[in-house]
């Protein structure tokens, strides 16, 4: 019986350890992907705003307002 319970813990364990390390590898892959397309979305979004720095500029201005609005709204609940 004590052998039976042994070999059901490292059977668990290994198992256990599999598992973490695939979880290790998909989040590794997925990490990539993501490092790539923020870096994508940098310099797109840097073209952009010296292609057009006053659309840029009047964006981030309508952003910081709406945002300072809902900020103000929530602070009289």
């Amino acid at each position: 019986m004590v052998d039976l319970a042994g070999e059901a813990r490292h059977a668990a364990v290994s198992g256990a350890s599999q598992m973490t390390s695939q979880a290790k590898d998909w989040v590794a892959s997925k990490a990539d992907v993501i490092k790539q397309r923020a870096q994508t979305l940098h310099v797109s979004t840097v073209g952009y705003v010296r292609e057009n720095p006053y659309k840029a500029l009047a964006m981030a201005a309508g952003a910081g307002l709406l945002v300072g609005m809902i900020l103000r709204m929530r602070g009289r609940d």
